[in-house]
Order: C-alpha cells, then sequence, then structure tokens
C-alpha cells in the first residue's frame, strides 16, 4: 500500500487524531475477551483500577483535516529521487519524510559551492530550512540515518584527520614555547553537525570550524525543549537562524572581547519532530512574525504505522541508497571556493537561471502573486507564499549542483523541479496553518493528548526493558498501566504551556469530556509507586 493510499485513513497530525478520536502512536488491542467477552484491557481497567470505559468512541477535537500532499518523488531527480525511493522500502518510512530528509542532506553537501542569482539580481544561499512531522513509531531516526549517512561519514574522516593533526599542533606548540618563537595555529574543528545548538554555540562552530555547517535533529524536541527555544533565547535563535537563512554576515560585540564578523557562512536544518511539537511551532506568534517559519519548508505525512508488514527490501533499494551516500561523498570532497581576504569565508560562485528557466519562473511568481490578495487562497500563508519563489531557485539550484557540482546556470529542468517541490511545501503549509486556526483551549488539548500518546509510548517501552522476557501484549494489567498517567506527570513533564496545575487539569477534563482518558479513582500502586489523580489513555481497541 502506497503513502498515498495510506494517507485516506491515518495521518500524523494532532489536528488529524483530534477527528477520528485516536491518540496517535497508541496501539490497538483487539485480543479476546476475559470478562463477560470484554477485551483484557477493559476487564483489566476495570478489576484492578475500578475504572470502565466510556461509552462511544473518542469525540473529534476539531474539524475533519485535509489529506497530506502527495510528495513530489521524481521532482528530486534521478540520484536523489531514487534514494528515496530506496530509503522510504528499506525502512518502511513515508517518502514525504525521505525525499525531505534527502533534500535536506544534499542541500548541506552543495551550499558551500554556489549561491542562486535570482532574475532580480540578488544572489541567495541555495541553503533550506527543513521540518518533518512524525508520531513515536515512524521511523523518525532510521530515515535520518541512511539521509545522512554520507555526512556522517565525512565527519568521522574529518575528526580522525584533526586528531592527527591535533597532536602535530601540541607537539609544535611546546617546541615554540622552548624556542621562544610564535605558536603554530590551531587546527579548525572539524565538526559540521549539530543537533542541539542555541545562537552562541552556531556562532562558536562557525567561527572556529568549517564554514558550512547543518542542523540536524530526528528527535526536535530536544532543540524545541532546549535552551536555545527557551522564552529568554527564542527569538535570539530564530533571528540567529533567519539571518543564515538570508546568506547574510553574523556578528558579535561583546564587552571585554574583540569584535567578530563572519561573512561566507552557510548554515541548513534539518528537524524531525513530533505533531503535537509542530503545532506548538506553528502557533508561536513570534516565530510567525519574526520570520523564521516563512523560510521553513514543513511536511507532515500519514503515517504508516499498522502497514508496514515485514518484507525483505528490493536490492535495488540499497544500491539505491549506496550510490547516493557515495555521491554525496564526492561532492563533499570537493573543496569549496574561499575568499582571498578571508581564508575561512566562503567565496560562493553566483547561479544564475537560463533563460528558458527565467521565463518558467517568472510564470510561477506571477502565479503565487494573483493567489496572495486578500481572499487569494495563499494569504492565511501570505509570509511563507510570498518566499515560495525564492525557496524554488533555491530548490532547483540544490538539484542542479547534485547533478553537477560545478554547473554553470540553473536550466529549465531543475526550475521545473523547484517549482514542483515548492508547491507540495506550500500546499503542505496552507494545510497544516489551517489545521491549528482553533480555539486555544482545544489546541492546547490536543497537544496534551500528542504528548500522551508518546508518555504511553515511553511506559510500555520501560516496561518491556524491565522484563526482557515477557512478550508484548501478554500482560493485560501490565499493558493498562502503560496507558496510566498522572496528573502531576503531565504539569511536570508535559508540554511547557500545560506546566500548571490547574493548566492540566482543564486539559484533562476537556480530554475526559471527548472520551480520549478515562478518570481513574482513588489510589493504586503503579509501576512501582503509589499514585492518586490518575487517568487511563483510550485507544480505539479498547472495547
Amino acid at each position: 500500500m502506497s503513502d498515498q493510499q495510506i494517507a485516506t485513513t491515518t495521518t500524523t497530525s494532532n489536528a488529524v487524531a483530534a477527528t477520528t478520536g485516536h491518540l496517535p502512536g497508541v496501539n490497538e488491542n483487539e485480543q479476546p475477551g476475559t470478562m463477560e467477552g470484554a477485551p483484557p484491557l477493559a476487564a483489566a481497567l476495570e478489576a484492578k483500577f475500578g475504572a470502565r470505559l466510556p461509552d462511544g468512541d473518542p469525540i473529534p477535537l476539531s474539524k475533519a483535516s485535509e489529506e497530506p500532499d502527495r510528495f513530489p518523488i521524481d521532482a528530486l531527480g534521478s540520484m536523489l529521487g531514487r534514494a528515496t525511493k530506496g530509503i522510504a522500502d528499506i525502512v518502511q518510512a513515508s517518502t514525504a519524510m525521505t525525499g525531505t530528509s534527502v533534500l535536506a542532506s544534499a542541500t548541506l553537501a552543495v551550499q558551500a559551492h554556489a549561491d542562486v542569482k535570482m532574475p532580480y539580481g540578488m544572489t541567495r544561499p541555495v541553503s533550506g530550512l527543513f521540518v518533518s512531522a512524525g508520531v513515536t513509531g515512524d521511523r523518525k531516526s532510521a530515515v535520518d540515518d541512511l539521509a545522512t549517512r554520507a555526512i556522517q561519514h565525512c565527519q568521522d574522516a574529518l575528526w580522525a584527520q584533526f586528531e592527527i593533526e591535533q597532536e602535530r599542533y601540541e607537539a609544535a606548540l611546546e617546541s615554540a614555547a622552548k624556542i621562544g618563537v610564535a605558536p603554530p595555529r590551531a587546527p579548525r574543528t572539524p565538526q559540521f553537525l549539530m543537533d542541539d545548538p542555541n545562537a552562541e554555540g552556531i556562532y562558536r562552530l562557525l567561527s572556529e570550524g568549517r564554514p558550512s555547517i547543518g542542523l540536524f535533529s530526528d528527535e526536535g524536541g530536544r532543540f524545541l525543549g532546549g535552551y536555545a527555544m527557551s522564552e529568554d533565547q527564542r527569538l535570539k535563535t530564530a533571528t540567529t537562524l533567519s539571518l543564515l537563512w538570508d546568506g547574510k554576515p553574523l556578528s558579535r560585540v561583546r564587552g571585554g572581547e574583540r569584535a567578530s564578523f563572519l561573512p561566507g557562512r552557510r548554515f541548513c536544518a534539518n528537524v524531525m519532530l513530533q505533531p503535537y511539537l509542530l503545532e506548538t511551532v506553528l502557533g508561536d506568534k513570534l516565530l510567525k512574525e519574526q520570520g523564521l517559519l516563512s523560510r521553513t519548508l514543513i511536511t507532515a505525512p500519514a503515517s504508516l504505522m499498522g502497514y508496514r508488514l515485514y518484507r525483505d527490501p528490493d536490492p535495488a533499494s540499497e544500491k539505491a541508497v549506496d550510490d547516493y551516500t557515495n555521491h554525496l561523498l564526492r561532492i563533499l570532497a570537493v573543496p569549496p571556493r574561499m575568499r582571498a581576504s578571508s581564508p575561512h569565508a566562503l567565496d560562493c560562485r553566483p547561479l544564475p537561471l537560463s533563460p528558458v528557466a527565467k521565463a518558467r519562473w517568472i510564470v510561477f511568481h506571477d502565479d503565487v502573486e494573483r493567489r496572495l490578495t486578500e481572499d487569494g487562497e495563499l494569504r492565511p500563508i501570505s509570509g511563507l507564499a510570498a518566499k515560495l519563489p525564492e525557496h524554488a531557485v533555491r530548490i532547483a539550484g540544490v538539484l542542479a549542483l547534485v547533478d553537477d557540482v560545478g554547473v554553470a546556470e540553473i536550466d529549465a529542468a531543475h526550475m521545473e523541479a523547484g517549482i514542483e517541490l515548492a508547491r507540495h511545501y506550500g500546499r503542505e503549509a496552507r494545510r497544516l496553518f489551517s489545521e491549528v486556526k482553533v480555539d486555544p483551549q482545544v489546541s492546547l488539548a490536543r497537544k496534551v493528548g500528542g504528548w500522551l500518546a508518546d508518555r504511553v509510548q515511553a511506559n510500555r517501552s520501560e516496561r518491556l526493558a524491565r522484563s526482557v522476557a515477557e512478550a508484548p501484549g501478554g500482560d493485560a494489567v501490565g499493558e493498562c498501566e502503560d496507558r496510566l498517567v498522572t496528573l502531576e506527570d503531565i504539569y511536570q513533564f508535559g508540554p511547557k504551556t500545560a506546566r500548571k496545575a490547574a493548566t492540566a487539569r482543564k486539559m484533562m477534563d476537556i480530554l475526559e469530556r471527548h472520551r480520549w482518558v478515562v478518570r481513574v479513582p482513588g489510589t493504586h500502586e503503579v509501576r512501582g509507586k503509589r499514585e492518586s489523580q490518575l487517568y487511563y489513555v483510550v485507544a480505539s481497541g479498547d472495547r
């Protein structure tokens, strides 16, 4: 079954989970009943904890969602397209998530070599900021591992070389001190991948390391929930990322330090996260008005969970991934051109559009512009839509450079492909932004619901780790306990905006009224502790 077929029955966004009433990531259990015909979990819940499942199915928390947009794999070209299909086949993951990771990895590989020259004369980096959403269990890590394999291999090799150079440097430093000559220059750090940086960390790495770096994280919650995106740092981080996307130099002036200036740096990102975190990002007024969201391309494909029955991967898929990995390694081995006046700053050559490519781009630009009128279909995402023509040229530049890192111009075929991919991300943005425009209380309840799904998965993993011999699903009481969460869990560890007891209680009241959870009376021993204010997270197969 293809991604698109599955998209008609299931999606990853919490907004869509709300329409079905099923919490994403919570497995169904349709086993023979043991108490008057009731399924084992319902029986265990009543017998052990004195709670009963609600009558009727969970009630949707929002209107029905549109289906995710079909990812245009063929627009990626032969090399990246075959790699996308290969990774999707090996991992059994969505082609939208896989294609976005492949495109982001290719962007990091080529962004040091050229900047696109826009039809109106300005040069812009080919760099991109990408976000993919998928529930726990959608195999984000496996996709990221294969998509970034060339980058990881390159970084490992650079670190091995760095250790040799560092030993030589330390010996030379000691020798210079003995004979009283100027100390040697220290080798630059080879690190060019990050997964949880803040603005200062990005600046330092670009100052002391390579001039082209990337933020790649298959656990975006670490970045979004970390220091970089905290209340005090969020604007600073967003501004830094926006400046880098724009290709502008970074500068820093601090009391007691020498002023520093970093021209010729390039940065791209690919952050993979859970749908409830994506909803938090899309609803963040600061990120939207500051402009970071308009610079970010987002996809949230349908989950394939429940359809991934085991099969051996096609041998052609493994070859496609190997070919892609080796191709990116060859690109990464090409030294970028550096500025004569600043040996650590890139001197990216301009990459213009061919006359035919420019004509195609103008048609796309004007089509987008016409749809930005007050009642136009792109008006709700006007920030991103206004930048879609530039996104299209950047993507076209990446595709052209992947095919030939020394290419002199972007041809019509690559421009058409960039336009098709930009349209995909535009349609996804329009769908996703429309889904977060709901009552703030309902929106927060959905976020809590998404967090509960992840909590259930974590509880289950911890239980099975404690009892390796236990077969999944073999212990109804254990499975039932996996679904139990306390109010304290939510206001201590849940979504940040729900981390007050009163707010957490209000969210659980909403979820209980909508039959997403059931309140458990009394005090019970759960996972070795006496707990009260317990809730059971409902799944569709419990009845």
